[in-house]
């Protein structure tokens, strides 16, 4: 048997395709497809203008409200950032008085109070130190009074080892309170 040729065409909206059916000896069916684009129309143009500029106006108020909605989790970051690089100076601005409003305000007053807490534990180290110091500067004193001998040179030692101990101790906890430990 010779091959059959069935050819169909179809018109759709965006254009026209042609379609080619072989039947060979053996049965086996052979289809091919040929798709031609129909060239725009001057109304097609001006709807895909139109819709390229609603979708890019949509997106622009997407960005910007995504913006709006999300720079208090900007600007509670940062604050964040600062206060971890030891800055306990900084406050976050309140923007809004909604969910993520009270958190800036709760970081603010946290932040606040850690400050406080930190100022009182210097004044309290200084204090400590004037306090640990007076007695053995007194000691130091009376020490030179007495009289020369065995019991001076140990009782001098001892003195030493104390100031040694006080200012290795302060140095430490001065040194904590900078680390932030």
């Amino acid at each position: 048997p010779v091959p059959i040729d069935v050819r169909g065409r179809a018109r759709p909206a965006l254009g026209r395709h042609d379609t080619a059916v072989r039947v060979a000896p053996d049965g086996r069916a052979r289809v091919t497809f040929h798709w031609t684009v129909l060239p725009l129309r001057g109304t097609h143009v001006a709807l895909l203008g139109g819709l390229v500029i609603v979708l890019g106006g949509v997106l622009g108020a997407a960005f910007w409200f995504l913006h709006h909605q999300l720079r208090p989790l900007s600007l509670l970051r940062r604050g964040v950032e600062a206060v971890g690089r030891g800055d306990l100076e900084a406050r976050v601005e309140v923007v809004r008085d909604d969910e993520i409003g009270r958190v800036a305000t709760a970081f603010n007053e946290m932040t606040g109070r850690v400050a406080d807490m930190l100022r009182d534990r210097e004044r309290l180290l200084a204090d400590v130190s004037h306090e640990l110091r007076s007695p053995i500067a007194r000691m130091k004193v009376a020490l030179e009074l007495a009289p020369p001998g065995e019991k001076r040179d140990a009782i001098r030692r001892d003195l030493g080892e104390m100031e040694e101990l006080v200012a290795v101790l302060l140095e430490r906890e001065r040194l904590r309170v900078r680390t932030g430990e």
